[in-house]
């Protein structure tokens, strides 16, 4: 049972970033000082860890053996992260 409570505590904090990220990356960077960006990018390496981990916890190897929800969640796990990772790039070459 407390192997379970760390569990849910280590998912909750991978979900952060998640959470963070989507709201700190749609702001306009030219009205953002250069502190902010960095932050944004920052939040983009943490979604990455976050997607990775998600997708191992959640059995990313077993992709076939998963029913239709997993691999919706999985997918749009990846969608955002292509999206996310592309942003940063353009953050940074800008």
């Amino acid at each position: 049972m407390k192997s379970l409570k760390l569990h849910m505590i280590i998912l909750i904090l991978l979900s952060l970033p998640g959470i963070i990220a989507p709201i700190s990356l749609w702001v306009p960077v030219n009205l953002l000082p250069d502190i902010v960006g960095i932050l944004a990018i920052l939040y983009v390496m943490l979604w990455i860890f976050h997607t990775i981990i998600t997708s191992l916890l959640m059995g990313g190897f077993l992709w076939f053996r998963f029913g239709r929800t997993e691999q919706v969640v999985i997918s749009t796990h990846l969608i955002i992260f292509i999206i996310m990772l592309v942003y940063a790039i353009w953050l940074v070459s800008s």
